[in-house]
């Protein structure tokens, strides 16, 4: 016993001297790489494409913009040219709206004005598949039975239901946005919600999914439903693995690579999403009992 009052105590001593010093973090340098955020779809508005360059680790500013670039999107017959708005922002939408087409492959271009890791010219491409249309959606809240128990989840729970149909003949994979009152409830990857339609989707006419949310009641709730491509499915779920530590550690595989995206040309990080959106809306209430 005295022995591991020795020993614990050693281990206490040496926390507590290494608390009192500084230490000095040794990362590996990365060369700067292009960093592309933008997506496609078939909504009737102007697209938007984000470029900026990777940073350090410890780097506690916002990522440079890269501006003075030249984008365009095309479906191999038009060509959409993008330009820079506000300029200097590093924020490039297309010129004019319009709507993707299901089924068509959409590629975007870009050319910068200067080279990053010493490449000039990325490209890539997606194809805009066919997903479900949401015909109407119901919300349900539900007290949070946990929420008085140290729960970290919210303390309402929303049921959404949708009536759509799903096209059977596609494996299709979803991106799932909530919004609260127009405003989107989570805008980083590592909290977006994916599934597909293995997963009790596939050829279904109700569909109902279970989120664990604040809402209050009268509050609009939007649900938005994106078809996506595996590589975007997988890119999102292995981001999410990552951010979130969630890997098997008894996997001998070991913890995922980094998340791979779809640009080209050069290395580069990041994704060009070209998606299929439905989306509804419908005011959260409580169950008729609930109320009672």
């Amino acid at each position: 016993m005295k022995n591991l009052l020795y020993i614990l105590g050693l281990i206490i001593l040496f926390l507590a001297n290494a608390c009192e010093k500084n230490i000095d973090w040794e990362t590996k340098e990365l060369p700067v790489m292009l960093v592309v955020e933008g997506s496609f779809t078939n909504e009737y508005k102007k697209h938007e494409v984000k470029l900026s360059l990777s940073a350090e680790y410890f780097y506690n500013k916002p990522t440079p913009h890269v501006s003075g670039a030249i984008l365009s999107i095309t479906d191999g017959k038009n060509v959409y040219n993008m330009i820079e708005n506000p300029a200097g922002s590093g924020s490039y939408e297309t010129v004019d709206s319009l709507a993707g087409v299901a089924g068509s492959t959409y590629t975007l271009n870009i050319h910068l004005s200067e080279p990053v890791n010493n490449a000039t010219d990325y490209y890539a491409s997606g194809q805009l598949i066919q997903g479900l249309e949401i015909d109407s959606l119901i919300t349900a809240l539900y007290e949070n039975p946990l929420f008085n128990m140290d729960s970290e989840m919210d303390s309402l729970i929303l049921i959404a239901v949708t009536i759509g149909q799903d096209p059977e003949d596609i494996n299709n994979y979803y991106e799932m946005n909530l919004y609260n009152e127009g405003e989107l409830i989570h805008d980083t990857i590592d909290e977006v919600y994916i599934t597909n339609d293995n997963e009790g989707i596939n050829g279904n006419i109700i569909n109902s999914f279970l989120f664990f949310e604040q809402f209050d009641e009268g509050n609009t709730v939007t649900l938005e439903m994106i078809s996506v491509e595996k590589a975007y499915f997988d890119f999102v779920a292995t981001s999410q693995k990552l951010a979130n530590q969630s890997f098997d550690p008894f996997d001998m595989s070991g913890p995922p690579a980094n998340a791979v995206g779809n640009i080209e040309g050069a290395e580069a990080i990041g994704f060009f999403k070209v998606g299929y959106v439905s989306r509804a809306s419908a005011v959260a209430s409580y169950p008729e009992q609930e109320k009672e």
